[in-house]
């Protein structure tokens, strides 16, 4: 398994955002997280991200322990995350937002920067090399010089998905990525999310609310209520379960007798 969860639990004040929640990613897959809202989607994710320290169970990426390694250390291990807000420099340019994604592979100090030496030079050169590769693959070439600020919300989804490809991770965090999408938007979302697993090699873990979208590309589904694992299996599987639906449309109510 890529990533292992082990009853991760996180209490905020009085309100428990996960109980005890487990489970395993396997290499090559997309697996998909849902649940209504308040089910603890995020705060897994940022526990995940390292934004959050769980207070009790293990976490464990490529058979290593990364329960507390700093945030910047697990973008290097290679998990790379998209936000469910897009979260870019807004004022720079699109391919400067995907040169920034690869920060964490640079091997050069700070002195061998200052005189650009030839090993900088190199550096430089893979990693403007890489970002156009990206460009290409995601067809934004045409926005390479354009500042994040000017373009549609759609596009700039494309961008953020672009920053992190960049980075070459194996694990893919994927907050929401159909959020504020139009419906075509959103099935050219499903096929990218697909052709990322399959074509770049890249295992998925996706939080999403648009269930049609999690059925048409998830291989795994878990299902989250208030902080609480309630599901697991294909997605098939748990959007007919009994439990999912009354986490999101509650249990049935027994019609009243009329006087």
């Amino acid at each position: 398994m890529l990533l292992e969860a082990r009853d991760l639990s996180v209490r905020f004040g009085g309100v428990q955002a996960l109980r005890a929640v487990s489970f395993a990613v396997p290499e090559g897959a997309v697996f998909a997280i849902i649940g209504p809202n308040g089910a603890g989607k995020t705060t897994l994710f940022n526990v995940i991200s390292r934004f959050i320290t769980a207070e009790a169970g293990r976490l464990r990426f490529a058979g290593r322990a990364i329960d507390r390694l700093a945030p910047h250390r697990i973008a290097a291990l290679g998990i790379a995350r998209t936000f469910q807000n897009v979260e870019l420099l807004h004022q720079a340019t699109v391919k400067d937002n995907l040169l920034l994604g690869q920060h964490v592979h640079r091997r050069t100090g700070f002195l061998a920067e200052l005189a650009f030496l030839g090993t900088v030079r190199r550096q430089e050169i893979r990693m403007r090399e890489r970002a156009d590769e990206v460009l290409d693959y995601l067809g934004l070439q045409r926005y390479r010089d354009v500042r994040v600020a000017e373009l549609p919300y759609g596009t700039r989804k494309l961008v953020e998905l672009g920053r992190a490809l960049a980075s070459a991770p194996r694990l893919l965090l994927l907050d929401e990525p159909a959020a504020g999408l139009a419906s075509e938007d959103r099935a050219d979302v499903a096929l990218r999310i697909r052709d990322v697993c399959e074509r770049r090699g890249v295992t998925v873990l996706m939080v999403e609310h648009d269930l049609g979208l999690v059925a048409a590309v998830s291989d795994h589904v878990l299902v989250l209520d208030h902080g609480v694992a309630i599901a697991e299996g294909t997605a098939a599987e748990v959007l007919e379960s009994s439990a999912v639906v009354d986490a999101y449309l509650g249990p049935p109510v027994a019609p009243t007798t009329p006087w």
